[in-house]
C-alpha cells in the first residue's frame, strides 16, 4: 500500500495518553497536520471529549504535587503598593494561605 493511501486509527485511550504527557500538545499539533489520514469514529470522539479534562486534571495534579508556593514577605518599610489597608491585606492573605497549602 502506498504511503499516500495509509490511514491511521487512534484508539481513545491512546489519544487520551497525549493529555498525560508533557509533550502532548506538540504531538497533537503533529497529528493535526495528518488529520486527513486519521480515522476516528464518533464514539471515540465522544469518549475523548468526555474524559480529556479529567485526564489532564490528574496529570497536572500529579505534576504539581510537591510544588510548594511560599508567600513573599513584603519589607516593613514598603509603600502601600496594592492600595490596601493593613486590615484588607491581612484578610487577603488569610484567603490565599489555605489555597497555597492545598497546592
Amino acid at each position: 500500500m502506498p504511503a499516500e493511501d495509509a490511514l491511521l486509527f487512534i484508539d481513545a485511550n491512546r489519544y487520551l495518553t497525549l493529555y498525560r504527557t508533557k509533550t502532548g500538545r506538540e504531538l497533537l499539533a503533529t497529528l493535526g497536520e495528518q488529520a486527513n489520514r486519521i480515522f476516528v469514529t464518533q464514539q471515540i470522539v465522544n469518549e475523548v471529549q468526555r474524559n480529556k479534562i479529567k485526564v489532564a486534571e490528574v496529570y497536572l495534579t500529579t505534576r504539581l504535587t510537591g510544588l510548594k508556593l511560599e508567600l513573599a514577605k513584603m519589607p516593613p518599610d514598603r509603600q502601600d503598593i496594592f492600595g490596601m489597608s493593613d486590615g484588607q491585606e491581612q484578610v487577603l492573605l488569610g484567603e490565599i494561605k489555605p489555597a497555597i497549602a492545598k497546592a
